[in-house]
C-alpha cells in the first residue's frame, strides 16, 4: 500500500472545525445560508467550536430562521457542511436501458488548491458530491429536464444508469503539487474514482465522463459555496 496515501475517511467522524461568515447583504443573507451563497454572506476565517470564546472561539451558529444585519457574523460547523451529502444517483426504473447495468470504475487524477483546512479529508466528500452532480447533470439523460438538469447532448439520453461516488478520492499527501491561486495557503494532488453503472454496449461513458471532468475542473464549475475551502480545481 503507498504509504502517501490519506487513510480512507471514516463514516459519521468530523473535524472540530468551522468556518466564519459576515453578513454583507442584509436582504440576501436574510433569504440564503452562507453556504448557499457567496453574494450575500463573506467568508471571513475559520474556529474552533470547542474553543472558549477569544481568538479561536466561533460566533454563534448560523440559524435558519434567525434575522442577520450587515456585518453580524456566523457561524457553520463542518460537520453541518458535510451532512446529507449526495453520494449517488440513478435512473429510475421504466426510464430506458433495461436490463443488468455494469459497474465500472473510473479513475483520474486532479490538483486541489485550497485554504483554511489543511486536512483535505475537511472538505473532499463535498468536492465529491459537486463531481457527481456536474456529471449527474450532463450524463444522466434520464433525470430529463423536468429535473432542472442540462443535458450537453442527446447522446446523453443513451448514457450510464446511475453514477456513484464511491470509491473514496484519495489525497496523495507526499506527492508535490503546484500553486497557482494567491488565496491558495494548501495544495493537494488528488487520486479519484467513481463508479458508472453501465447499460449494455455502453462502451463510451468511461471515456466521456473523463473529458467531462476536465471540462469542469478546468472551467471552475466545481467551485461552490458550499466548498468554502476549495480556490482551485485542475484535472
Amino acid at each position: 500500500e503507498d504509504s502517501s496515501a490519506a487513510a480512507g475517511r471514516e463514516d459519521g467522524v468530523a473535524p472540530d472545525l468551522a468556518y466564519t461568515y459576515s453578513c454583507s447583504r442584509p436582504r440576501l443573507c436574510n433569504g440564503a445560508a452562507p453556504y448557499e451563497s457567496s453574494r450575500a454572506w463573506d467568508l471571513t476565517g475559520a474556529c474552533v467550536p470547542s474553543s472558549p470564546a477569544g481568538e479561536d472561539g466561533c460566533p454563534e451558529e448560523y440559524r435558519w430562521h434567525a434575522w442577520y444585519g450587515r456585518g453580524e457574523s456566523v457561524s457553520v460547523s463542518v460537520g453541518e457542511l458535510n451532512s446529507d451529502l449526495v453520494e449517488s444517483l440513478s435512473c429510475p426504473a421504466g426510464s430506458g436501458g433495461e436490463g443488468a447495468a455494469a459497474a465500472e470504475v473510473v479513475t483520474y487524477a486532479y490538483e486541489v488548491e485550497s485554504r483554511l483546512a489543511s486536512d483535505p479529508e475537511v472538505f473532499l466528500p463535498r468536492l465529491e458530491e459537486s463531481i457527481l452532480l456536474n456529471l449527474a447533470d450532463n450524463m444522466l439523460g434520464c433525470l430529463g429536464e423536468g429535473d432542472g438538469r442540462r443535458l450537453e447532448s442527446a447522446a446523453a439520453a443513451f448514457g450510464p444508469r446511475g453514477i456513484d461516488s464511491a470509491p473514496d478520492d484519495v489525497a496523495l499527501l507526499e506527492a508535490p503539487c503546484t500553486f497557482s491561486s494567491p488565496g491558495a495557503d494548501s495544495c493537494f494532488v488528488v487520486s479519484g474514482s467513481l463508479t458508472l453503472h453501465l447499460a449494455d454496449g455502453d462502451e463510451s461513458s468511461a471515456e466521456r465522463s473523463r473529458v467531462l471532468l476536465r471540462r469542469a475542473m478546468n472551467q471552475d464549475e466545481l467551485l461552490s459555496p458550499k466548498i468554502p475551502e476549495v480556490v482551485r480545481v485542475r484535472y
